[in-house]
């Protein structure tokens, strides 16, 4: 996750790779419960839940300096 992140121009910072485990866990964990998802396995989700959201980044004035704020709700 941190080199396909970086490979976009961002660079998480080791709390962040941890909380996105964490995510990943609860995702995984819930989805048990509610389906949620079907898109499960730990590569799978940081490419379709995390890293593709992170290429909005790519598209805003400023990239990651922008002050915009933005939220990826998906189609789902």
């Amino acid at each position: 996750m941190a080199q396909s992140s970086q490979e976009l121009g961002i660079f998480l910072t080791p709390m962040q790779l941890e909380q996105f485990q964490v995510y990943h866990e609860e995702l995984a964990e819930w989805n048990q419960r509610v389906n949620l998802t079907s898109v499960v396995e730990r590569h799978e989700v940081q490419v379709k839940h995390f890293l593709d959201s992170f290429t909005v980044c790519l598209a805003l004035p400023g990239g990651l300096n922008s002050s915009i704020r933005v939220v990826d709700v998906g189609a789902g």
